[in-house]
């Protein structure tokens, strides 16, 4: 799904409602730009998204266009946060698509 998980999926329902109601068991990956705030994102995403059933299968940090002081630190903050550090982290160079499919990391989170 494109988007947040808060984002409209349609007039009635978010991502995160959706994916609940769905009963699938997705495996649903947080992606953000690797830069500051991102702690923020991500701790409140998988709280609001444990809060509705949903597990995070793992998170992906992209390379943003311009980097700042937490740009290359933020994989290892999340690691070494308690209630995060099970969590699967790939970072990610910015790169085109067609690049990034063969991207070996990227790989391990369809397993």
């Amino acid at each position: 799904l494109a988007g947040g998980l808060f984002s409209p999926f349609d007039d009635l329902l978010d991502n995160a409602e959706w994916l609940a109601r769905c009963n699938l068991a997705p495996r649903v990956l947080l992606v953000g730009w690797d830069k500051l705030g991102i702690l923020h994102d991500i701790s409140s995403s998988i709280r609001a998204a444990r809060a509705l059933g949903l597990a995070i299968h793992g998170i992906v940090l992209a390379t943003p266009d311009k980097a700042d002081e937490a740009t290359g630190n933020n994989a290892l903050q999340i690691r070494s946060r308690p209630q995060l550090r099970a969590m699967r982290v790939v970072e990610i160079p910015r790169a085109p698509v067609s690049e990034l499919r063969s991207h070996a990391e990227l790989l391990t989170l369809a397993e």
